[in-house]
């Protein structure tokens, strides 16, 4: 029950059937862990929800040009099969990486329009104005950024890991490479020829033993 001089946890031994240490056994070898064949991390954390994602009616209000539109998977619920689709995401992605002087020469003046007006917006959360709460622009999550507005491309990743483990038992790949939000964990393989062998694997069996074993326990599961 020792390794690595720390005294190990002992959900595994009471919890485990047989089979799992069997495959420990004989597999030891050929298991590693997931962060040395893929880099993992936290889903897009916009900051301003309420700014970046947009329902068809916002989108046609403003005008915004399809270039800054990307799907946004903002519930699990949207995830229905092993497969992303982004045809059952409800919100697109407000997604600029130009300044408003390159918008302003190119004419594309709803992206333009937009950003200029949540320049002037406020969060309903108290903040540092005495009048209310904090303009977008000084947000601390999109405070640091060259451009307040430009989400990056962390968001994207090759497959998601649910956050939380339920009746919904299986880890998405995301091949038509849609946006993914902060309800899930997103990874991106480092080589990118695994990623059939590896949409099997981490879909299998194995995969939810394993989970089962080591994932913490909660609402009853």
């Amino acid at each position: 029950f020792n390794q690595a001089g720390k005294t190990v946890k002992w959900g595994q031994y009471l919890r485990a059937p047989e089979v799992y240490f069997e495959i420990l056994k004989k597999c030891k070898d050929k298991l590693i862990p997931m962060n040395k064949i893929a880099d993992v991390r936290f889903g897009g954390k916009t900051g301003i929800n309420e700014f970046f994602y947009l329902d068809e009616e916002k989108i046609k209000h403003w005008k915004i040009e399809k270039e800054f539109l990307k799907p946004i998977v903002s519930s699990p619920k949207e995830i229905e099969n092993i497969f992303i689709n982004p045809k059952k995401v409800e919100f697109k992605a407000f997604v600029c990486s130009k300044t408003k002087k390159e918008l302003k020469s190119t004419k594309q003046l709803g992206a333009l329009n937009y950003i200029e007006w949540g320049e002037k917006q406020q969060t309903k959360e108290k903040g540092g104005h005495k009048k209310g709460g904090v303009l977008f622009p000084d947000v601390p999550s999109v405070k640091g950024r060259t451009l307040w507005y430009n989400l990056g491309k962390d968001i994207i990743g090759d497959f998601a890991i649910n956050r939380f483990i339920g009746e919904r038992f299986f880890f998405p790949i995301n091949d038509s490479r849609v946006l993914i939000g902060d309800i899930a964990f997103v990874g991106d393989l480092k080589n990118q020829k695994d990623i059939n062998i590896f949409s099997a694997i981490i879909n299998s069996t194995i995969s939810y033993i394993f989970v089962e074993v080591y994932g913490r326990t909660g609402l009853g599961e």
